[in-house]
């Protein structure tokens, strides 16, 4: 919890988290229009489908009571409080990846534009966030993109000629599908100097496109 909301009590934020769940399993309303959860509600049948109700149901729950410590509402929407930090901590095969891949799916359903996981500092750790991400999610929508499916991030070498090839290319796809309205990019990278600085690099390209409004960038360390 960020320290500016330390006195939110726990029964308004039970309150809103359960507010926020009715409106995910209900859709658009009335009350609350434009927003369906729709990757959200996807990724929900999906676990539904494979792991039963009762997971599926852990997954809202935890989503929902997520997004009420991260985000605000004027009674119709739902928006981002800016400077506003979550964490959310889980033991091992806790269920920390379907958390934090139901928390993505929502956040883009909220307009967020780009998602950035940190997973590990070795490639297999990187490769296997990736491959679940993959599989669970990148594959069922097609208004999400990662520039990092076949390998994390390298270095921008100006100057060199391989290097500016790639990055122009990886920039270029990049800008090409956040300019369509609700796509949005999940970045997967190794925590280590050479690959944060590259994701640097491509946030500041990003951002000088105007491509992210007032809408924050979604860091998860997993």
């Amino acid at each position: 919890r960020n320290a500016a909301r330390t006195e939110f009590p726990l029964s308004e934020h039970t309150q809103f988290s359960n507010s926020i769940r009715e409106h995910i399993e209900s859709g658009s309303t009335e009350s609350t229009p434009g927003n369906t959860f729709s990757k959200l509600n996807g990724y929900a049948s999906r676990v539904r489908m494979k792991h039963g109700q009762e997971s599926a149901d852990e997954l809202l729950e935890a989503t929902s009571s997520m997004l009420a410590s991260t985000v605000k509402s004027d009674g119709s929407e739902y928006t981002f409080e800016a400077g506003h930090n979550g964490l959310a901590v889980g033991s091992i095969q806790s269920g920390k990846s379907a958390s934090f891949i139901g928390l993505s799916s929502a956040m883009i359903d909220m307009g967020v534009k780009v998602v950035v996981v940190l997973s590990g500092v070795t490639d297999k750790l990187r490769e296997q966030t990736q491959s679940r991400l993959e599989k669970d999610l990148l594959r069922h929508e097609p208004s999400l993109f990662s520039p990092t499916t076949k390998s994390d991030l390298s270095s921008y070498r100006e100057g060199n000629e391989k290097s500016e090839n790639l990055w122009f290319q990886t920039q270029s796809a990049c800008v090409q599908h956040l300019r369509k309205e609700g796509n949005a990019i999940f970045i997967v990278t190794k925590k280590n100097y050479a690959t944060l600085r590259a994701v640097n690099t491509l946030l500041g390209h990003l951002l000088s496109k105007g491509l992210f409004g007032s809408r924050p960038v979604l860091i998860i360390d997993d």
